[in-house]
């Protein structure tokens, strides 16, 4: 065990000398004072001493031993025991409000003093024990309370961050919530273009009532100002604190004169400067620096490090919100030009085939040969027909397929009123809600075009009363069904033999074949033709 040092305050010099040899004798080493300023004194110059003897009275017009104690233990945590002659409850009532070891009477010899000595080494070891120990509990507790306080500010921050909409004020939420965890600091959130190289101030946090003297020295406004920077961004540690030794110059990439950024390190008392990137695989969304006045450091780095994280999540989903914001945006624009484009191409379309029809009838009202002009009338009423298809078609919001319904009828009608009225003639059209794709409909609505054409011209000559019957319904195969008949005179006899004969029906032949269809031709009390077909 290492010897103990023991200050001795005693004015009676003899006493002193006797009480030293006592204790020396005991192992300990002894200094004496006589005074209670020379025991300040040696207090102050000597870290070695373990503990105070100290006598009540230092004699007439000397500070006590009472009031020395109570100044030695504002400089020095010992213990300290008074050895008196007196006796007396005012005495003992005198030091009872001091922090001391023992009061032991200098004629209670030598035994007892020796042993109070011992004691009070065993009680202030014990309490000093205790001391520690509480201190190391409040620290852990402390700590404790700081890592809630941290799980909490994450957890709320986290929520935060997923029920709030990503945009502008983004930065500015980051900001304040770095200022929270270090106010001691000047906070900058800044977004980052990477691929332009440009660095934009979005928020400032703890400037105050100095942003005005801020913006005079600086002559812009920091928040929205952008700087250049350099490759040397791109080397940070994503998420993590780092410090800048080169000051506010390096930190804006000398974007800022060095006599502003003193000007600034000055006025705003700055010490050290920390940076950070919010950066994940490699791709920088934002950087926020710290700013710390002179005399702080930032203590709580694994709490700022694991909201960077939090942040850089948020930033990056912004980053995706607004990448998908501009691709809808620039898909828009597109349909709406690929929109306009169709548009003029249908009505590009639609009027030269009016012109074509047009073309087709003058041509024909300017032969005198009836039989040219009917072929030229037949082929405008194919090409009508096309017509009306392309323009249900371009109207149609699926171009894929066509509703029989909103084809077939119209077809007919414009058909037969393409005819010089005749009393007497009626067209029944009776259609199911079919949906047919436009490869289909086309050949089709030319094949209903031919039939009725071909029953106006020529099956009603010697009927006064015509009857003309559309049918098209859906198979039991799912198939297309189509069955048409008039109650005329009926196919002429060369026809009957040869079901190809005739333009008409070597071109319905035709497009039956092309549809991979069936054609059945009936000619009694009029004539009957039955196609069927697939759908698409």
């Amino acid at each position: 065990m290492a010897q103990k040092t023991i200050l001795l305050v005693e004015d009676e010099v003899l006493v002193a000398a006797s009480q030293k040899l006592t204790l020396e004798e005991y192992g300990f080493a002894v200094i004496p004072a006589n005074s209670g300023a020379q025991a300040i004194e040696c207090i102050k110059r000597n870290p070695s001493i373990d503990m105070v003897l100290m006598d009540i009275d230092l004699g007439p017009g000397k500070p006590d031993g009472s009031g020395t104690a109570e100044k030695i233990l504002t400089l020095r945590d010992l213990p300290i025991i008074f050895c008196t002659n007196h006796a007396e409850k005012e005495m003992v009532d005198q030091v009872r409000g001091i922090a001391r070891y023992g009061y032991v009477l200098k004629y209670a010899g030598e035994f007892v003093l020796i042993e109070s000595i011992n004691m009070a080494f065993e009680l202030f070891e014990t309490q000093s024990q205790l001391k520690k120990e509480n201190a190391r509990k409040e620290s852990a507790e402390r700590s404790a309370n700081e890592q809630l306080k941290n799980i909490r500010f994450l957890a709320d921050t986290a929520v935060q961050f997923i029920d709030t909409a990503v945009d502008r004020n983004i930065y500015r939420y980051i900001g304040e919530c770095l200022h929270t965890l270090v106010p001691e600091a000047y906070i900058t959130v800044n977004s980052v273009n990477q691929n332009e190289g440009i660095l934009t101030t979005e928020a400032l946090l703890g400037v105050g009532n100095r942003y005005d003297k801020l913006i005079s020295i600086l002559g812009i406004n920091p928040v929205g100002n952008t700087y250049r920077v350099d490759s040397s961004i791109f080397e940070l540690a994503g998420g993590k604190l780092e410090e800048f030794s080169g000051g506010l110059h390096e930190l804006t990439f000398g974007g800022i004169p060095k006599r502003v950024c003193s000007a600034l390190e000055s006025f705003f008392q700055i010490g050290s400067i920390y940076g950070m990137a919010f950066m994940v695989d490699r791709q920088i969304y934002a950087t926020s620096t710290f700013l710390m006045k002179k005399g702080n450091t930032v203590k709580n780095s694994e709490t700022i490090e694991a909201f960077v994280r939090q942040a850089t999540i948020a930033l990056k989903r912004q980053k995706i919100e607004e990448d998908l914001r501009n691709s809808r945006q620039e898909l828009q624009n597109l349909l709406r030009e690929k929109e306009l484009l169709l548009q003029e191409t249908h009505h590009r379309i639609k009027n030269n085939m009016n012109m074509i029809h047009s073309l087709l009838s003058i041509q024909s009202r300017s032969l005198e040969d009836k039989n040219s002009r009917n072929i030229l009338n037949d082929a405008a009423g194919r090409l009508q027909t096309m017509m009306l298809l392309y323009e249900q078609l371009y109207r149609s919001e699926n171009y894929r397929e066509l509703n029989a319904n909103d084809f077939i009828p119209p077809l007919v009608q414009r058909i037969a009123d393409s005819f010089p009225p005749r009393p007497g003639i009626n067209c029944s059209v009776e259609v199911e809600n079919l949906k047919i794709k436009p490869k289909v409909m086309t050949p089709l609505g030319i094949i209903i075009t031919e039939l009725i054409t071909n029953s106006m011209k020529h099956a009603f000559n010697e009927t006064p009363e015509g009857q003309i019957r559309l049918k098209v319904s859906k198979g039991s195969d799912s198939s297309l069904r189509l069955v048409y008949r008039d109650n005329g005179s009926g196919l002429p006899e060369h026809i009957k033999k040869e079901k190809g004969s005739g333009l008409g029906l070597k071109l319905i032949d035709a497009l039956v074949r092309q549809l991979d269809g069936s054609l059945e031709i009936e000619n009694k009390r009029g004539v009957k033709i039955t196609i069927t077909c697939k759908a698409g």
